[in-house]
């Protein structure tokens, strides 16, 4: 942005060029995202011309809004069960169960995987000391065939 307003303040480029610049500037996933917003939001926008950086900009910030009432509604408890489920014998789960957090999930995410690191390492001194025990039973058959064999 700051090539092409320094391209506009020198009228290299009108204002137009700035904001097709600026939209080309764009991931091709926000792109989706935001154009489909900005169609709906601007049904008679002439598709011939860029979309204003002022539009999109208030499109990208209500998207990415943070308190949007869709990300605090998973946060609420799971407390509505239907009348037949037997699932659940009491109410008096601790926070920690009612609640998965991230955080709880990338612990449990690096305790697996550390558990799964130090199986593998225990498994790969099994093996390497059952092939020096096969060693060295080998080299003893091999020093015992050769001193009977005289």
């Amino acid at each position: 942005m700051s090539f092409a307003g320094h391209l506009n303040t020198n009228q290299y480029i009108d204002e137009q060029q700035v904001h097709g610049y600026f939209w080309l500037g764009l991931s091709d996933n926000l792109k989706e995202i935001i154009e489909d917003r900005l169609t709906t939001q601007y049904p008679l926008h002439d598709t011939s011309n860029p979309w204003e950086i002022e539009q999109i900009c208030s499109i990208a910030e209500s998207h990415f809004k943070r308190g949007k009432y869709s990300d605090r509604l998973l946060q609420f408890p799971t407390c509505f069960t239907l009348a037949g489920d037997s699932d659940h014998d009491s109410d008096s789960d601790s926070e920690s169960d009612q609640y998965d957090s991230d955080s709880d999930v990338d612990y449990d995410y690096h305790r697996r995987a550390k558990a799964s690191r130090k199986r593998k390492q225990r498994s790969r001194k099994i093996r390497s000391k059952l092939k020096k025990q096969v060693e060295t039973q080998q080299i003893e058959e091999n020093c015992s065939r050769t001193i009977s064999a005289p």
